[in-house]
Order: C-alpha cells, then sequence, then structure tokens
C-alpha cells in the first residue's frame, strides 16, 4: 500500500491507481520510518529524566538480587506450625528432607484423648507417665514435659501431632547439618553441629571453643532451638538443668534401655554417646520428645 504525500489517499499498486495530484506516493514502510524518527527525537530530547529512569531501574533490580541472596543465607530452614490434640501450637522447621517440632513436646494426651498419668510425685514405677521440670508446672511453655520411655512405648504419643513420629536412632539430621557447612568451624567433615541445633538462651557458659557454651550468640543456625531442660533420673531427682537437652529416640535396646540423643553445653557434637554409635539409658528416666517427620 502506498500513500500519498499531498492528499493522503491510499493506493493499491497490484491496481495500477495513480494520484491525480502529481504528488510522489511513500510506501507504509517509509511512513513508518518517518514516524520512527520523529518518536526517537523526542526520546533524545527527554534523555535526563530517561537516563535516571535506567539508574532507579538498575537499583531496584539490583536491591531485589541482595533480598533473595539474603533470603538464601538466612532463612535457608524454612519453618511453619502444627497443633496436637492438647491444642498446643508447636512451630516447625524443615532441614533437608525433615520437617521438625522446633520446641519440645508438652501433650498430656494420648492420641485418643485419653489422659497420659501425671507422676510428679510417683516417678520409677515402670508405668507410663509424665512430669514437669523440677515438678513446675510453669516450665511447660518453654521446656515442654519430661515422660519416661514407657509413654514412647505406647506407641500413641507422637501420632498426637498428625503424621510426626518421633526420633529414630539414625543420623539423617546430622548428616545433613555436616554436609551443609552446620558445623561450628564451617567444615563439613566431623560431628561439630550442637551450636547449630541449641538455642542462644539459657544455656551454661563454656569456655571451650566450639561448644554450646560458648558464645551463645553463635548458636541456632538450624533454628531447631534446644533449651537445656535437663533430666528426671530414675529416683525422681532432676538433673543437668542448664547443661543438657535430652531427647528419647523411638529405638529401645532391651526391656530396661532405650536409646536417646543429647547435647551438652561444653560439648560440640549431638551424640548418641560420646563415640555417637549408640547409648542406653533406663526407661524409667524422664526426657524430652521431639517429632519428626519426612518431607
Amino acid at each position: 500500500m502506498k500513500k500519498c504525500q499531498n492528499c493522503n489517499l491510499i493506493f493499491d499498486d497490484t491496481k495500477k491507481f495513480y494520484n491525480k495530484c502529481g504528488k510522489p506516493l511513500i510506501s507504509a514502510d517509509e511512513t513508518f520510518y518517518q514516524k520512527s524518527q520523529q518518536i526517537n527525537s523526542a526520546l533524545e530530547s527527554q534523555r535526563p529524566p530517561y537516563k535516571s529512569l535506567k539508574l532507579k531501574i538498575g537499583i531496584t533490580i539490583a536491591s531485589l538480587i541482595m533480598i533473595l541472596v539474603a533470603g538464601i543465607i538466612f532463612f535457608k530452614f524454612p519453618s511453619g506450625t502444627i497443633k496436637d490434640i492438647d491444642g498446643n501450637v508447636y512451630h516447625t522447621i524443615k532441614i533437608g528432607k525433615q520437617v521438625w517440632t522446633a520446641e519440645n513436646l508438652r501433650t498430656t494426651k494420648y492420641n485418643n484423648g485419653s489422659d497420659i498419668p501425671l507422676l510428679n510425685n510417683s516417678w520409677g514405677n515402670s508405668i507410663p507417665g509424665y512430669c514437669y521440670l523440677t515438678n513446675n508446672p510453669d516450665s511447660i511453655i518453654k521446656y515442654g514435659i519430661l515422660y519416661n520411655w514407657f509413654t514412647i512405648d505406647t506407641k500413641a504419643l507422637a501420632q498426637t501431632v498428625g503424621t510426626f513420629h518421633l526420633m529414630q536412632n539414625g543420623t539423617t539430621l546430622q548428616d545433613y547439618l555436616i554436609a551443609t557447612g552446620c558445623n561450628w568451624d564451617g567444615t563439613t567433615i566431623g560431628n561439630k553441629i550442637a551450636k547449630s541445633l541449641a538455642s542462644k538462651t539459657s544455656w551454661n557458659i563454656s569456655k571451650i571453643n566450639g561448644t554450646i557454651g560458648d558464645d551463645l550468640t553463635k548458636n541456632n543456625r538450624s533454628g531447631f532451638s534446644a533449651l537445656p531442660g535437663g533430666y528426671r533420673g530414675v529416683y525422681g531427682k532432676h538433673y543437668s538443668f542448664g547443661l543438657y537437652a535430652r531427647w528419647w529416640s523411638s529405638t529401645q535396646i532391651n526391656a530396661s534401655d532405650a536409646y536417646i540423643r543429647f547435647l551438652n553445653n561444653d560439648k560440640e557434637s549431638l551424640s548418641i554417646n560420646d563415640s555417637c554409635y549408640g547409648y542406653s539409658t533406663d526407661k524409667n528416666n524422664g526426657y524430652s520428645v521431639r517429632l519428626v517427620r519426612d518431607y
């Protein structure tokens, strides 16, 4: 198609029409070129604001990139919440291919709604039950409840929180944290992950480099938030508040003993025992409970 410069009539070459005013014809392509030149000239006259806009866009993109990088560094372990049969709400944390409760269990009911016996004053009788830390009910909010292993053995405790189950006598959590550089010294070999699991408060101070009690501000990289609630012994005495965090596993050794996992304020490792292979303990002891599920 062509257009007359003078009368603006449109002519189709294939029909051999000619303008009658004698003015030359310009093609649609030529018209587009001329309009483009006009637009470019207008933009050129506005160059300072245009450059400023480019600068602002560049800064905005750079800011977004910084936010995303910060998110990768500081929010590596996504969080959420769940609720138990008692209505207690727990924060959760995703670590690798597992989701963990970031607080100790504090339910007083089995999954069928029946009460778990409170054994504050009758501890060590080889029957299912729980107690409060130092027999103080106010401790439940921060430290959770201490259960004996006979409560664990009912198989009706962990299921009070959906599909979650007790930690097992394995090393999945440990292996992931080591492999992703959560050792206190940044290495990816050896079990030095205690600081990444322990909370930043309530632990007794230690002067041993790399241990939980050595500079609490560097703790809890994983968000696991382990607190040193100690434990209750077979004969009812409470031990190691501020020093130990101990949790039952779902694995028993024999009729009298079962495995646990624990942290100490003056150790750098998450332990099963000192050599990290297995530690049996009396089922009448009272330890905390953490729950986990596959992601």
